[in-house]
């Protein structure tokens, strides 16, 4: 099975979906206790 990442279209498409101005902002709405804060 092959990668297809999204787009910088598709990306803007599902932000604007859901109101969110860039992909940090999206992230800020998950709770702190569930984030990864360290490199995978």
């Amino acid at each position: 099975m092959r990668y297809h990442p999204h787009t910088d279209g598709d990306i803007k498409s599902m932000l604007e979906a859901v109101g969110a101005a860039d992909l940090p902002e999206l992230f800020r709405t998950l709770p702190e206790a569930i984030r990864l804060n360290r490199s995978l």
